[in-house]
């Protein structure tokens, strides 16, 4: 896996470091824009292209339980009143048994050998003064996010770790190439 550090100078909250050390990630990410694909199989029974009413038949609870301790969250993303991806996340923070099933559970689905992984690590403290302050208060800890992509057929699978609250979320959508198309890329 790839390492990236990320600096951060001058005085940036929480959330917003987490928004860039996102964003940043995502751009890694970053798939060539394509047409959106009816038909691709996403996860269960979905397809991208049904219609809210026919995702909504198909699957109606969006809180679920993955196994008796994991318990997921499902959100959609639609385009033109039709599926196009959907995001499993977990239900509850700080539960690092349901995230190691979930990674334990994706590598065994999709193998041992993602298309591309990546960690992110930032500090939890500026640097400069305030930084300083915020150490010496005991503020100071870095958190990891790690991204893996499968693909699978003409589906994409992200996958995406966070070390300090074991949160974790899985993205399914339609990706415009086969997976040899995009191994040769890299």
């Amino acid at each position: 896996m790839g390492k990236v550090g990320v600096i951060f100078v001058g005085k940036i909250d929480r959330v917003q470091s987490a928004k860039t050390i996102i964003g940043a990630a995502l751009c890694l990410f970053a798939a060539p824009a394509a047409a959106f694909e009816a038909g691709v199989p996403l996860w269960g029974d979905l397809v991208t292209g049904m219609t809210k009413a026919e995702v909504k038949s198909h699957q109606p609870e969006t809180k679920i339980n993955l196994t008796e301790e994991c318990k997921a969250l499902i959100s959609f993303n639609y385009s033109d009143k039709t599926l196009e991806s959907m995001e499993l996340e977990a239900a509850t923070s700080y539960s690092p048994e349901c995230r190691d099933v979930m990674l334990k559970s994706m590598f065994a689905k999709y193998g041992d050998d993602p298309v591309k992984s990546v960690d992110v690590t930032y500090s939890n403290c500026p640097y400069g003064k305030l930084g300083k302050w915020c150490r010496a208060l005991g503020g100071d800890s870095s958190v990891t996010h790690t991204y893996f992509r499968w693909v699978s057929g003409v589906t994409r699978i992200d996958l995406h770790l966070t070390d300090s609250n074991a949160d974790w979320s899985i993205i399914y959508s339609a990706e415009p190439q086969t997976s040899e198309e995009i191994i040769e890329k890299f």
